[in-house]
């Protein structure tokens, strides 16, 4: 009886392990290294009930493909994605009176919302840098709607220094999909690093760092999923 017992236990085990494996088998990563230059920036001064921005982006260069563009991919909850941005200078997001940030684009023009478990660094010849050391601090986004971004904003209604980097490196577990689904297929796409600086400091310096560099986080509070 003692030895069914045992022998129950480690067919059991067995098959424990067998689906772990399974699913562990079934996760994918998607791995984008993208470069791109900040004198391409493409800049949109603007301004709306809340007060003036400056907003934009720079196109970024797939080198695993050598276009300008990711192919489509369909994620699956448990998927990672990671996307390493390297760019050919040094960027500067201007100094803000309250909200500035930077995202990743890495898929557009789709219905539905990802979420996942974010993780974005910044690196600045070759060391890393805290993003937008401000008062507020740096908020990750965990979710997208519309479009897949990585990246995070820095808002707090205090003033925001400008921040400066040449490396961006982002991560993302994915954990659900709505409307609930168990993937999600994303269309061909243009990559972009985004950028917004909210209400920006007066300084004639302000605009002149913005001109080395980044892009369009204008969307920010329509298509994010928190």
């Amino acid at each position: 009886m003692q030895n069914l017992t045992q022998t129950r236990a480690l067919v059991w085990m067995a098959f424990a392990t067998l689906a772990l494996n399974a699913g562990i088998a079934q996760a994918t990563t998607f791995n984008y290294n993208l470069s791109g230059s900040p004198s391409s920036a493409v800049l949109f001064p603007d301004k709306n009930a809340v007060g003036a921005y400056t907003s934009g982006y720079i196109p970024l260069l797939n080198t695993a493909t050598g276009t300008n563009s990711i192919p489509a991919f369909t994620l699956s909850v448990g998927d990672v994605v990671q996307a390493t941005v390297t760019l050919d200078g040094i960027f500067t997001i201007p100094a803000s009176r309250f909200y500035a940030g930077t995202d990743v684009l890495l898929a557009s023009g789709f219905t539905g919302l990802i979420n996942y478990n974010p993780t974005v660094s910044f690196f600045k010849l070759g060391l890393p840098v805290p993003a937008f050391d401000g008062q507020g601090g740096f908020a990750p986004f965990s979710g997208s709607g519309g479009s897949f971004v990585l990246g995070g904003v820095a808002f707090s209604g205090q003033p925001t220094p400008s921040f400066s980097f040449d490396q961006m490196v982002v991560q993302a577990i994915i954990t659900s999909f709505m409307p609930v689904a168990t993937s999600m297929t994303l269309p061909t796409s243009l990559p972009k690093l985004e950028f917004i600086s909210f209400a920006p400091v007066s300084e004639p310096a302000s605009l002149a760092l913005m001109l080395l560099g980044l892009s369009t986080l204008a969307g920010a509070a329509r298509r994010r999923g928190h």
